[in-house]
C-alpha cells in the first residue's frame, strides 16, 4: 500500500498523518488495492444496493 501513500495524503481524511500511522491505519482497516474495469460498479459486501435509475 506504500505505493499509494502520496495519493492518499492529498485526501483531507489523511491530512497530517505520518507515514507510519497511515500504514498502521490501512492495515487495521484491512485496506487492499485491486483493479477494476472502467465503468464497473463497486459495492461493499453485505450492504444493500439500490440501482434505481
Amino acid at each position: 500500500m506504500k505505493n499509494y501513500f502520496d495519493v492518499l495524503r492529498t485526501c483531507p481524511l489523511f491530512h497530517g498523518i505520518s507515514e507510519q500511522d497511515l500504514g498502521a491505519m490501512l492495515s487495521c482497516l484491512g485496506a487492499r488495492a485491486f483493479r477494476c474495469k472502467k465503468g464497473e460498479t463497486l459495492t461493499a459486501r453485505g450492504k444493500p444496493q439500490d440501482f434505481a435509475d
